[in-house]
C-alpha cells in the first residue's frame, strides 16, 4: 500500500471529520424534529383540534422540516407551498 503524501493525510482527515459533524448536525436535528412533531399534536389536541386533524398538522409539520436541505437553503422554487 503506497503512502499518501501528508498534505492528503491532513486533507483527508479535515475531510472526514467535516462529514462526521455533519451527520451528528444532521442527527440532532432529526431527534429536535420529532419531538416538535409531537408538541405540535400534543398542543393541538390539548386546544380541542379532533384527533385526524391534529395528526395531519403534526404530520404537515414533519414533512414541511424534512425536506429542508440540510444546510438550510433552497433552490428557488424549491420547498415552495405548493398551494400557494
Amino acid at each position: 500500500m503506497a503512502e499518501q503524501d501528508p498534505f492528503q493525510q491532513i486533507v483527508d482527515g479535515l475531510t472526514y471529520d467535516l462529514q462526521r459533524d455533519h451527520l451528528e448536525q444532521r442527527g440532532a436535528l432529526a431527534v429536535m424534529t420529532a419531538r416538535l412533531t409531537g408538541v405540535v399534536y400534543q398542543e393541538a389536541i390539548g386546544h380541542g383540534v379532533p384527533h385526524d386533524l391534529a395528526q395531519e398538522m403534526a404530520g404537515d409539520f414533519w414533512a414541511a422540516e424534512m425536506t429542508v436541505p440540510p444546510d438550510g437553503l433552497s433552490s428557488p422554487g424549491e420547498g415552495a407551498d405548493p398551494r400557494e
